[in-house]
């Protein structure tokens, strides 16, 4: 384990931990995200039971909150893992249905000390990526998103263009590369959390950040539609094996979709309406100095002038 904790200033940190809590809900409980992992406090995933008993968590005994132990933990692991089967594999429910499943709780210092590690984790991970010079050339609204992308996904190298758009210091780039989906399988993204990283990453406001992020999703819609990977003829399956030798050419496909802007890799649409998304719709919010250098940036860049 890597235990070299990054230089991140007071001020940026702050910016960071902001906007990440902006889209992730602190809920002190163990709950299933929608695709069974178990999490708790401020989005934190367990790989697995050894991931989850790891955690600084606590158990209520005798009229009081004490230090759960390693036992403690991991049932309340299986406990929560159970709910899978009970809710027939229905997910997409609240945390809060989740609240009365176990006796475990994360306190909210452990959270907070957790998070501040995840973010040292995330800003190291991303300086190595794209060069420290990259990253001190980015504004703290622009940090703040691009930690929140690789909070969510786990590494920037799940995102190369990215990664080259921060390199290259194209806002507009960065903004039109940020899009990712909370569930690759149904399609499914948070509409309000994309809004924001673009948003931050391209200096526009809500209005224009959302109207630009719905171009760029029904872009991407339709070259995943038209992706030959997508679209190809699922091969099929021989009545017997075929024995070694007996057949030539490429090995089986990898399954990944197109590169750029789909990290999940398995080119599935979604639906794209930022009507769900309370923020969108709301007034334009006052214009700083910083976003009107980014904005005209930006409008430069895409051949347009103000």
């Amino acid at each position: 384990m890597n235990n070299h904790i990054p230089t991140i200033s007071g001020v940026t940190r702050s910016a960071i931990r902001k906007h990440i809590e902006k889209s992730e809900d602190s809920t002190d409980w163990p709950y299933l995200d929608i695709k069974g992992n178990v999490t708790i406090g401020v989005g934190f995933k367990s790989d697995d039971e050894d991931a989850f008993a790891n955690l600084n968590l606590q158990v209520f005994k005798d009229g009081k909150w004490v230090e759960a132990k390693d036992g403690e933990k991991r049932k309340a692991y299986r406990q929560t893992k159970d709910e899978i089967k009970k809710r027939d594999g229905n997910l997409n429910v609240n945390a809060n249905d989740y609240k009365g499943i176990t006796n475990i709780r994360m306190a909210k210092p452990d959270q907070d000390a957790l998070l501040d590690r995840k973010i040292s984790e995330n800003v190291e991970n991303i300086k190595n990526g794209v060069g420290e010079d990259a990253w001190n050339k980015l504004n703290d609204d622009q940090k703040a998103a691009v930690t929140d992308i690789v909070y969510v996904n786990g590494r920037i190298e799940k995102f190369p263009n990215l990664r080259d758009a921060i390199k290259d210091g194209n806002a507009k780039k960065m903004a039109e590369e940020s899009p990712f989906y909370t569930d690759s399988k149904t399609g499914r993204h948070d509409e309000g959390r994309l809004r924001r990283n673009y948003e931050a990453l391209s200096g526009l406001n809500k209005e224009e950040a959302a109207k630009r992020l719905k171009e760029v999703l029904r872009k991407n819609d339709a070259a995943r539609k038209n992706s030959p990977i997508r679209n190809a003829t699922p091969p099929v399956k021989p009545k017997h094996p075929q024995k070694p030798g007996a057949s030539g050419g490429d090995g089986p496909s990898d399954g990944k979709g197109p590169s750029g802007g789909d990290p999940s890799g398995d080119g599935q649409p979604q639906s794209h309406d930022l009507t769900s998304d309370p923020d969108a719709a709301a007034e334009t919010k006052e214009v700083t100095p910083a976003q009107k250098q980014l904005k005209n940036e930006f409008s430069k860049s895409d051949g347009r002038t103000d």
